[in-house]
């Protein structure tokens, strides 16, 4: 058992197959019978259409669970107190009962100051955007990729960053 590891050492496996992000992910293990693999969330209706099955995960609490938006709450939820104002936090192995063991949140990584003033103000107004709910973050966006909407302290701690940029 590797247990929890945000970088295990897997070992190496001769027949293994490898593919190309979650499309090429889906397509090589629709071709190939017992493939276990990671495809991200964002292409689990892919997944599914193209016969794939999902796992249940087990989680920090011993429970096995499903990656259903209630899982992935349960992990940001417990996670919250946890998140500092640099955003830089890891939900994996949440402790919670009821949480989904591999969720994380999309980042983009931006410098804090900029070599001028109309990039900055271009880059903040793109980031306002992709923050805001009725933006980016909108749920018929959110709904496409079956991402969850920032809890509102995330969003206001990453409202915080996005002004902090000069």
């Amino acid at each position: 058992s590797i247990g929890p590891n945000e970088l295990p050492s897997w070992p190496s496996v001769s027949a293994a197959g490898s593919a190309s992000g979650n499309p090429g992910m889906v397509q090589a293990c629709a071709q190939t019978p017992g493939c276990v693999a990671y495809i991200g969330i964002s292409a689990q209706a892919t997944a599914l259409s193209s016969g794939l099955r999902e796992a249940a995960l087990e989680n920090s609490a011993g429970k096995f669970v499903m990656p259903l938006a209630m899982n992935v709450d349960a992990a940001v939820n417990a996670s919250l107190s946890k998140i500092p104002s640099s955003l830089a936090a890891s939900l994996i192995y949440a402790s919670s009962p009821d949480a989904y063991p591999i969720v994380n949140f999309e980042y983009i990584i931006v410098k804090q100051k900029q070599s001028s003033s109309a990039t900055a103000a271009a880059i903040k107004t793109f980031l306002d955007y992709v923050v805001s709910t009725t933006g980016g973050s909108s749920p018929q966006y959110l709904a496409k990729n079956q991402f969850q909407p920032l809890p509102s302290a995330v969003a206001t701690k990453s409202m915080a960053a996005i002004a902090s940029i000069t």
